[in-house]
């Protein structure tokens, strides 16, 4: 019996602007030309870097920002850059929740289930996230990588988010975007997963809904 709902953020709740134009404009600022396509391919590498077994601080988009750089192969003053970049992000990033979500979260809250947010941002991101955009109402966890020490596909995230939920994984229904970090590390520990597929693309998954709207259909 599903009693809690646990759901990703950046891409399930909120649409958040890609990486590769923040920080393409951001080096265009400075002076520094890199194309679009090099930025995306260092943000690429970047993130696929983090195989979910490092240890995730507070201060981890810092050492991502430094490695996309590093990518870019630009050593001058990177430290400073990618602090700059981070204390930047969100004046130069956009945060808009989809359209559904604060009718769909109303609806789980009047149903009585427990509901979680995890993302594999820092703390620090919440507040923008979740914060601003008036969600953190709704939730009666909020789950950060650094608060774990893990990022998804790390299942330790979703153990985690369980406990301080209060309910057994088997009794949670975990919600995200992607099938990589969301859907099979949750479905792993014994969650029921569901795939929000906003864009179309069919993922070969058995659950799937074109938007938050389908999680009624598996409570």
């Amino acid at each position: 019996m599903i009693r809690g709902v646990l759901l990703d953020i950046g891409g399930t709740l909120v649409e958040v602007t890609d990486p590769v134009p923040i920080i393409h404009r951001f080096l265009e600022d400075r002076g520094i030309s890199k194309s679009l396509d090099e930025v995306s391919r260092a943000v690429y590498s970047a993130e696929k870097s983090f195989s979910g077994e490092e240890f995730i601080p507070r201060g981890f988009w810092k050492e991502w920002n430094e490695r996309v750089l590093e990518n870019l192969g630009i050593s001058s003053d990177r430290e400073l850059t990618a602090a700059q970049i981070d204390s930047e992000w969100f004046v130069r990033s956009k945060v808009k929740v989809y359209p559904e979500v604060e009718e769909v979260l109303s609806e789980l809250k009047r149903r009585g289930l427990r509901l979680g947010a995890v993302t594999n941002g820092v703390e620090t991101d919440l507040e923008h996230l979740i914060g601003r955009p008036g969600l953190s109402k709704f939730f009666d966890v909020v789950v950060s990588a650094d608060m774990v020490g893990r990022r998804k596909p790390n299942p330790r995230i979703f153990l985690y988010a369980s406990r301080k939920l209060g309910l057994p994984p088997s009794d949670v229904l975990s919600v995200g975007d992607d099938p990589d970090l969301d859907y099979r590390p949750s479905e792993s520990i014994g969650m029921v997963p569901l795939l929000i597929d906003r864009a179309g693309r069919r993922p070969l998954v058995k659950n799937v809904a074109p938007d938050l709207c389908g999680v009624f259909d598996f409570l």
